[in-house]
């Protein structure tokens, strides 16, 4: 799988790759409202997989922080023109967009959606590749921005006006255990021209989804950035750790789909908001299994 690209340390790059997720995505006809609650059909389906962000991202060389009772999850759905998601952040020091207050985009707690939309494109030595300027998208959003705000960088970054993206439109709501944030992304502002077909079902787009968590404004600094595939602070130009997003078609009406799943790997479980159980029972759990996700009620 690895490109010449690599060198004689390509042994230790592919035991690198071997986090890489994978996770399934089903088209939807239901209208969402982005009003920041779980309240469509589509997000109880059980086909619809809740994914936990929890890889601790760093700079290479540089040690994990602890993250405490931090926790996060995201679930995603698609149509024709439009990509969905419901993310959940289990987080007690929230700090929301504020204009008054925040010093920079990065200053606060938010989110990055990343994307790039062709996995033949993927960087397998990428210490020096920046993925940018061959379709790579970066949308950053916050909670408690009211206006639809974003900032970002590549294909989608160049498409930004006066921090606005066309068509992207997202909701947080505050929660008692940290914030919930719905959001639509269409695909005409993060995928370029002549890539829709990577779009059609049994097709493949890279992505990965990073949650930043802050402290205060007056350091104007994140803590920490939870990844859902790669460990690395760079996904905003590297593309090489991000997830694989597969695209399957019509969401079954059963709520189960029918998935592989390697039987030897061993199994994980999470609560709804992306903490793992040790001793899952007397409610509804992520399953984790490989690479396959899936919500089970126990």
């Amino acid at each position: 799988m690895l490109a010449s690209l690599l060198t004689a340390g390509s042994a230790n790059a592919q035991e690198y790759y071997e986090g890489i997720r994978s996770m399934d995505i089903y088209s939807t006809g239901e209208w969402i409202e982005i009003d920041g609650l779980a309240n469509e059909e589509c997000w109880a389906n059980s086909a619809v997989s809740v994914q936990p962000v929890e890889v601790v991202t760093t700079d290479w060389g540089v040690e994990p922080v602890e993250i405490g009772a931090y926790a996060a999850s995201f679930q995603a759905v698609y149509d024709a023109n439009y990509i969905y998601y419901f993310i959940k952040v289990v987080d007690d020091t929230y700090i929301p967009y504020d204009k008054d207050q925040m010093k920079g985009d990065t200053g606060v707690d938010n989110v990055e959606l990343m994307f790039f939309p062709d996995p033949a494109g993927r960087d397998e030595y990428h210490s020096s590749i920046d993925a940018r300027s061959r379709g790579l998208s970066q949308i950053r959003i916050w909670p408690g921005a009211t206006e639809n705000q974003t900032s970002g960088g590549g294909y989608a970054g160049g498409r930004m006006v006066e921090g606005k993206l066309t068509g992207l439109e997202y909701k947080s709501v505050r929660t008692d255990y940290g914030y919930d944030i719905e959001c639509v992304l269409p695909w005409s502002e993060i995928m370029p021209e002549g890539t829709e077909g990577n779009l059609a079902t049994g097709k493949s787009i890279l992505m990965d989804v990073n949650i930043a968590n802050c402290e205060d404004y007056e350091s104007n600094n994140r803590l920490f950035i939870m990844g859902w595939s790669g460990s690395d602070h760079n996904a905003w130009r590297w593309n090489a750790e991000f997830g694989e997003l597969n695209f399957k078609g019509e969401l079954p009406t059963s709520g189960v789909a029918e998935v592989a799943v390697d039987a030897e790997a061993p199994v994980v479980y999470y609560n709804l908001q992306g903490v793992r159980v040790a001793n899952p029972e007397n409610g509804t759990f992520i399953r984790v299994q490989g690479k396959q996700t899936t919500k089970v009620a126990l």
